[in-house]
């Protein structure tokens, strides 16, 4: 059925290549790596304390630094191991946001080589395709895929996190941060002082932001429809 929908959007758009974003991919990595043994990964990875401070500011997302370190965690151990995993048989390439916007023509000439395919500088013209100014407009989330790749987007986190804030990021991602390339702003947060400001940030964290009611109600009520869906099919019993 995947394989069906896809392909038929892809025909209809002349392509022959499909590239899927998709945030947990290792939920359901068994799952394609059965039914696509041609699909390859690209696991993406960010400084988290840039990612805390964006799920902090986006008004659709609940929670705040608390809840985004937690999250930034779990989905790096689980890249990692898919990475050690995958890496041997060339299935999988990693890529660091930073580097990306920073040095777009390069980090994807790299890429696409781990990709077999070939870079074309068209590709950082993606902000000009009518289907992406429309999708742009969909979501506050994605309103800047309708801009130029945006170079120097990081390191916003030095002067817009709070002191607790930020030893919470480095005390749950620090020993992560060092495997990935991304150096602390603190010393080496013991468990005493992580814990402390983790409780202390716990208390201030919205479940549901003011800004949301700035959202569309059509973009409220696609969002209830599908977090109900997630729930309905996580609820249903596993088939073997």
């Amino acid at each position: 059925l995947f394989r069906k929908l896809y392909l038929a959007e892809a025909k209809k758009n002349g392509k022959s290549r499909l590239f899927i974003k998709e945030n947990h991919l290792y939920r359901h990595l068994p799952f394609l790596m059965s039914a696509f043994p041609e699909c390859r990964v690209v696991y993406l990875v960010r400084d988290p304390r840039d990612m805390a401070l964006s799920w902090k500011r986006a008004r659709e997302l609940r929670g705040d630094v608390a809840r985004a370190s937690r999250i930034w965690l779990e989905d790096q151990q689980e890249g990692l191991r898919v990475l050690g995993q995958l890496r041997t048989v060339n299935r999988i390439a990693r890529v660091r946001y930073e580097e990306l916007v920073d040095q777009p023509t390069a980090t994807l000439t790299t890429l696409c080589s781990d990709l077999d395919i070939s870079f074309e500088p068209g590709m950082l013209d993606f902000h000009l395709a009518d289907g992406v100014k429309k999708h742009a407009h969909a979501t506050q989330s994605w309103s800047n895929v309708s801009q130029p790749v945006m170079s120097g987007n990081h390191g916003k986190w030095r002067n817009q996190l709070s002191e607790d804030e930020l030893t919470t990021i480095e005390w749950r991602c620090g020993k992560l941060m060092d495997i990935l390339g991304y150096d602390r702003a603190l010393p080496e947060v013991n468990e005493s002082d992580g814990m402390a400001a983790l409780q202390r940030i716990t208390p201030l964290e919205r479940n549901t932001k003011a800004e949301y009611s700035e959202v569309s109600q059509e973009e409220q009520d696609q969002r209830a429809r599908a977090a109900a869906h997630r729930t309905a099919l996580g609820n249903r019993p596993p088939r073997f």
